[in-house]
């Protein structure tokens, strides 16, 4: 990281694979689908989104589902 390039840190996403394996059997989806997911859910977290009001969790789930397809797409 460059402060000089104004890079910012805004803190780790970490993802347990416990969790990806029991939300991918209980969604039906794939473990990569999952963990997909799971990093952008995360990534969106850091960026300011939240999921504590109905309101704010459909935002949240509209822009995951606006972006998991990019990154599948991305790994056929």
């Amino acid at each position: 990281m460059s402060k000089e390039r104004g890079d910012i840190f805004l803190g780790e996403v970490v993802i347990s694979i416990d969790t990806v394996k029991r939300n991918a059997k209980i969604y039906g989806n794939s473990l990569e689908k999952e963990f997909y997911y799971c990093l952008i859910h995360g990534i969106l977290h850091l960026l300011g989104y939240d999921d504590r009001t109905n309101k704010e969790r459909k935002k949240m789930e509209k822009k995951q589902e606006e972006l998991l397809p990019l990154i599948l797409k991305n790994e056929e």
